[in-house]
């Protein structure tokens, strides 16, 4: 038995021996260490053979392609950190449980807390968290979505896809958590008061925390998403909150470690790197990806020309929308490069500056703004290639629900791409190489199509197994052990 499953039943063990006898549970026990220790053994592999770079591989990329630039943002972090670290330690504004506040609500049900929520007019922010609100109530249980708000002013409510969500203050969330016994709460993404408010007034065994990337890392290691001048103005704000978040972090590392939860075996080792924090004692369970993203076998089965799509968010460089374009105009320099369609469906502020210099020669459509799952499952059915370059991902869910949907994948072999992509069936370029992800597009081309399409199959199998409800969101349910009283029908 590995280190992390022992830990993990010896944690149940304790939980469940004031409830009823061990005797009474060693099925119970014996099938989830099984489970754990098969995902363990995944994950060893994959770091095995991924030949994944170290978690400063970022930071390390960046600061050899502009020398001077990084020097000079690194100098105003430094100093901006010399002087946090001289004044006080960060204070939390408390939420203390209040029985005057309590929700109107169901109390044996699943409660999931986010920071933002989709609506019928942005479907982009938190679909992650989404899908697993979908799911949960596919599989019987109780659900209600919060949405966190400074205060209950302006929309308190509203449905997405058949889903409730109420918009609460943190006062009314942790007032809900300690009095609501048979209720059980997942927070993505806590702020740091509310995480501490959590840790100090909430019974541990009642939540767990979901951390997704920029809740747990040192916001520099996107350092390219800041000019000089806007780091220059936000650094001490930045700074405060940083020293806030990992502050929490290491209280509920110490406090509550088996409450926490990492979507990657490189974010967990990020968040440690970074924060300071033991985390062994924590998980690593992956966001699920969406049903609805179905393989078709006989869809495009038959065409000369391969359609590939790119779904981007252009607010931000670590999402690599201007690599999209130079690959572009660097395939349109090759004599075949009419045998490649693209569709770019892009948001974000800086969408049509990025799209400008496209080429005119090649086939190249676009669509703006966020789109519904739905309008997303016909593009996957009309596309056969998602060509996604990244420059950090903690676990890349565009990417995994293309390779879901049956597409070829192409992205970048850094952070936790790795973790999810097979080598052998999907390709990985090298950061920042633009040579390669045209040779990429070639030889994708190039592949007999019998061929082609028998790896997209493999690797579509190969995610939906790895990211399915067994393997993901009933993983996290485990955690709130195995006599929580809200059981799936």
């Amino acid at each position: 038995m590995t280190d992390l499953s022992q830990r993990y039943v010896t944690w149940l063990k304790n939980y469940v021996l004031t409830l009823r006898s061990i005797e009474e549970n060693k099925s119970w026990f014996d099938k989830l260490n099984q489970k754990f220790v098969a995902a363990k053994k995944r994950g060893e592999a994959i770091l095995k053979t991924s030949a994944k770079r170290d978690i400063r591989s970022t930071e390390d990329w960046f600061a050899d392609l502009s020398a001077t630039e990084y020097t000079s943002k690194r100098e105003i972090v430094e100093n901006a950190r010399a002087i946090i670290i001289q004044g006080p330690a960060p204070r939390f504004d408390l939420v203390e449980p209040a029985k005057d506040i309590l929700p109107d609500n169901e109390r044996d049900t699943i409660y999931i807390v986010s920071n933002h929520y989709p609506d019928d007019v942005n479907h982009f922010p938190s679909a992650f968290v989404h899908r697993r609100a979908i799911v949960l109530k596919q599989m019987g249980y109780k659900v209600q979505v919060i949405s966190r708000s400074p205060s209950t002013h302006g929309r308190l409510s509203w449905k997405y896809e058949d889903v409730d969500v109420e918009v609460w203050t943190d006062h009314q969330i942790v007032s809900a958590a300690n009095a609501f016994e048979l209720s059980r709460f997942m927070l993505h993404s806590p702020v740091p008061d509310l995480l501490v408010s959590f840790v100090k007034f909430v019974p541990h065994e009642r939540f767990i925390c979901v951390f997704h990337g920029y809740d747990c890392r040192d916001y520099f290691r996107l350092h390219f998403n800041f000019s000089i001048d806007e780091l220059k103005q936000d650094v001490t704000s930045l700074e405060i909150l940083q020293s806030k978040r990992f502050a929490a972090l290491l209280l509920a590392a110490q406090s509550c470690p088996d409450r926490l939860v990492f979507v990657s075996e490189f974010l967990r080792q990020m968040a440690t790197e970074d924060t300071g924090a033991d985390f062994s004692k924590s998980y690593v369970i992956p966001n699920i990806i969406s049903e609805i993203f179905q393989l078709d076998q006989t869809a495009n089965s038959d065409v000369s020309v391969l359609r590939v799509l790119v779904v981007k968010n252009f607010d931000r460089l670590n999402y690599a929308g201007d690599q999209i374009v130079k690959t572009i105009d660097a395939l349109n320099k090759r004599t075949d490069s009419d045998r490649v369609e693209f569709t770019i469906v892009g948001f974000g502020r800086y969408f049509p500056e990025v799209l400008r210099p496209l080429p005119l020669a090649l086939k190249v459509s676009t669509i703006e703004g966020p789109i519904s799952s739905s309008a997303m499952q016909k593009l996957f059915e009309e596309h056969h290639i998602y060509l996604s370059p990244t420059r950090h991902e903690t676990q890349g869910m565009s990417v995994c629900e293309a390779a879901g949907a049956g597409l070829a994948i192409i992205s970048t072999s850094i952070c936790a791409v790795p973790e999810f992509m097979d080598r052998n069936l999907s390709v990985l370029c090298k950061p920042e190489s633009i040579e390669e992800l045209v040779n990429a597009l070639d030889y994708l081309c190039n592949l007999p199509r019998e061929e082609f399409d028998a790896r997209r199959r493999k690797q579509s199998e190969i995610i939906r197994s790895q990211l399915s409800y067994a393997n993901t969101v009933e993983m996290e349910m485990h955690l709130f052990g195995p006599d929580n009283i809200i059981q799936s029908k």
